[in-house]
């Protein structure tokens, strides 16, 4: 059996994580509890512990600390650090560390912990040597294995044969591979910081999607992370074009970061699966092919916050470029300007506001980030041809 600490200051999360999961019936003893990090050090020093559940914020010593005195201690604990929305720059931290997962606070739920638990458990397992953790494959091998599939490099009978055992998404019902990019905006990084920020990413996205929709996130041969999509949600009832949209702009806000999204059709065999493969990498190459990294970061954001007062100065500076070298290379990439851009996703938003809601005309105004309705409309029928009123009644 395997020692489990869980350091946590809020007793009523403590209480949900207790009984939430069977935790014995996993091979784990829910072996002592603390409420900050200072009195989980002297438990970890006292007792043979194997894995540490710790919140990331919390008083006297917080779990970033915490968690550099048991790298610092060495041994094989594994390291699970609990997070909020606001959380990622401590989560950035803990994943430098080399933690070996994270749970998402406002959306964990017991088939997320048990996904912990076989990753910690395979770990230890392999570290350590005891039947009684789970059997896990290690991410290289999974990564490995989608590279081999992808590129027609094994044995399509063989493939399918090895396809369950990576936990990958069941093919008959089939399944979407969507690669997602980060991008850098045109700029250099340091090597140590492209790294964070694509792993950060990674478990991010992950945990969204795991939640939400299903599937297996991993890296991809080509430097993107690479999800293979159920084609039905786990929970909910949107349409595969809303998720991803609203999985964009989530994680756009959260990571403050651009991100590129290309999605293949669906597959229900290996050989479908390579063609849409093939499909996705033909996208990113396209999209990669008619503007460059700043634009879409600029066009992203605008994207993200065109229904506030967005700037060109805002978006330059997302995009780490100047003003005046944006708005140039944007019209000469997009060939619109970028205040025509903006005025246009405004309109289409506004759009569907008119088509789909009861707003009031200064209502809609104000949704779409215009605080006079005289000059929205005005903007409107210069836009569309009708004004607000003629578009809501069909005219």
């Amino acid at each position: 059996m395997w020692n489990m600490l869980v350091v946590e200051d809020e007793p009523i999360v403590r209480i949900g994580l207790r009984y939430l999961v069977d935790w014995e019936s996993y091979g784990v003893v829910w072996k002592a509890e603390a409420s900050n990090g200072e009195e989980a050090w002297r438990i970890i020093e006292e007792e043979d512990i194997h894995i540490v559940m710790t919140d990331i914020r919390m008083p006297v010593m917080d779990g970033i600390q915490l968690t550099k005195k048991i790298k610092e201690r060495g041994g094989e604990i594994q390291v699970v650090v609990i997070s909020s929305y606001d959380d990622f720059p401590y989560v950035q931290e803990a994943l430098r560390l080399g933690v070996t997962d994270y749970l998402h606070k406002p959306t964990m739920d017991k088939e997320e912990i048990v996904d912990m638990l076989k990753k910690a458990l395979g770990n230890l397992e392999r570290t350590q040597g005891s039947s009684t953790a789970l059997s896990a494959t290690t991410e290289k091998e999974k990564n490995e294995f989608l590279q081999a599939l992808f590129t027609g490099t094994g044995d399509d009978g063989r493939l399918e044969q090895q396809y369950a055992a990576f936990g990958l998404p069941d093919l008959t019902e089939g399944v979407r591979p969507v690669g997602i990019r980060l991008s850098s905006g045109g700029r250099e990084e340091e090597p140590e910081q492209g790294g964070s920020r694509f792993v950060a990413a990674r478990y991010f996205i992950e945990k969204y999607v795991s939640h939400d929709w299903g599937g297996a996130v991993a890296v991809g041969e080509r430097d993107e992370l690479l999800w293979l999509a159920p084609a039905q949600a786990r929970v909910g009832d949107r349409t595969w074009n809303e998720y991803l949209a609203e999985l964009k702009k989530n994680l756009g806000n959260l990571l403050n970061v651009a991100l590129v999204f290309s999605g293949g059709s669906l597959a229900n065999d290996i050989p479908g699966l390579r063609k849409a493969y093939e499909e996705l990498q033909r996208e990113f190459g396209e999209s990669e092919g008619q503007v460059g990294q700043a634009v879409r970061m600029a066009m992203d954001y605008v994207d993200l916050h065109f229904c506030e007062d967005v700037s060109l100065s805002s978006c330059a500076e997302f995009a780490h470029v100047s003003p005046a070298h944006l708005s140039r290379i944007f019209h000469k990439e997009t060939g619109v300007n970028f205040s025509d851009y903006v005025i246009r996703k405004k309109m289409e938003r506004a759009k569907e506001l008119l088509r789909q809601t009861n707003l009031r005309i200064y209502e809609v105004a104000e949704k779409v980030g215009y605080a006079h309705s005289h000059y929205f409309s005005k903007l409107f029928k210069e836009s569309v041809g009708q004004s607000p009123i003629d578009y809501r009644n069909g005219n």
